[in-house]
C-alpha cells in the first residue's frame, strides 16, 4: 500500500514519520503546502496573508477574521516566499481592518531561508501591540525603509540580520520600550551599513543594551558605532556584555 511520508528534522536528523497522518500528533509545527516553511503552532496560518504575483506582501487578506485566532496565536511570521513587504502594509490606522495586527499579536518573526529583501515604508507603523520583531533569518534583508517600525509602542526588543546595509529615518522612532537591540553585524560593518539621518533610534527607551551576535564583533564595538550614528540615548545604554 502505497503511504506519503512527511520528513522532518529532530535535532538536525531527518525523520520519517510514516503516514502523513502521523503529523497530527506534532502540535508543535505545521507546514505549509505550497512553500513548505515550518510554522509554529503559535503563528498565524500562512492564508491570512494577502501575497501578490511578484511575492510581495500587501497585508493581511481582507475579509479575514483574525479574532478567531485570538488566545491560539501570538506571532506573525512573514513566509519565506515574500520578497518584499509594500509601503504601509500593517500601518495601524483606524476603518483598515485588513492592516492592522491583533492586539493579540506579539511577535514578528520571518521563515527560515527568507527571501525578503526590504521592509517598505511605514510597513509596521503604530503596530501598538508588537513587543519582539525578530529578523535573524532574514538571511536577505539589506533595507528597512522610513518609519517601518515608528510609533510601534510595546517595541521592547529587536533582533537584526548581517545582510542588512540600509536603515533609513525614524525606523525605530518613538519605539519608547525598546530596550534591547541585537545585530549580527557583518564583519566590514564600519563601511558596509548605512544608518541614514539622526532620527532612526530616536526617543526609544532611555536605557537598554546592545548585543553583537557576531562573534568576531564586541557588543562594546557595537554600542560605540551605533552611538555614534546621532540621537541614540547617550546615557543608560550600554553593550550586553
Amino acid at each position: 500500500m502505497n503511504k506519503s511520508y512527511l520528513k522532518i528534522a529532530i535535532c538536525g536528523i531527518p525523520v520519517a514519520l510514516g503516514c502523513i497522518t502521523a503529523c497530527s500528533a506534532i502540535s508543535s509545527i505545521k507546514t505549509n503546502d505550497t512553500t513548505q516553511d515550518v510554522v509554529p503552532s503559535n503563528a498565524l496560518p500562512y492564508e491570512v496573508y494577502d501575497i501578490d504575483a511578484n511575492n510581495v506582501l500587501l497585508g493581511f487578506r481582507e475579509g479575514i477574521d483574525l479574532s478567531r485566532y485570538g488566545g491560539i496565536c501570538n506571532t506573525m511570521q512573514i513566509p519565506a516566499r515574500v520578497t518584499s513587504i509594500a509601503d504601509t502594509a500593517f500601518f495601524e490606522r483606524d476603518g483598515e481592518a485588513h492592516t492592522t495586527i491583533p492586539s493579540f499579536i506579539t511577535n514578528l518573526t520571518f521563515a527560515e531561508n527568507s527571501n525578503c529583501s526590504l521592509i517598505g515604508e511605514s510597513a509596521f507603523y503604530n503596530a501598538q501591540a508588537l513587543a519582539s520583531a525578530n529578523l535573524f533569518n532574514c538571511t536577505s534583508l539589506t533595507t528597512i525603509d522610513t518609519n517601518a517600525f515608528m510609533d510601534c509602542s510595546s517595541l521592547t526588543s529587536v533582533t537584526l540580520p548581517s545582510s542588512l546595509i540600509k536603515i533609513q529615518e525614524f525606523v525605530f522612532y518613538w519605539c519608547s520600550k525598546l530596550e534591547y537591540i541585537a545585530w549580527d553585524l557583518p564583519n566590514e560593518y564600519e563601511t558596509k551599513i548605512s544608518i541614514e539621518g539622526l532620527n532612526a533610534f530616536t526617543n526609544i527607551s532611555p536605557s537598554g543594551k546592545v548585543e553583537s551576535l557576531n562573534p568576531q564583533i564586541t557588543s562594546q564595538q557595537l554600542f560605540d558605532w551605533i552611538k555614534d550614528k546621532g540621537n541614540f540615548p547617550s546615557t543608560g545604554w550600554g553593550p550586553a556584555h
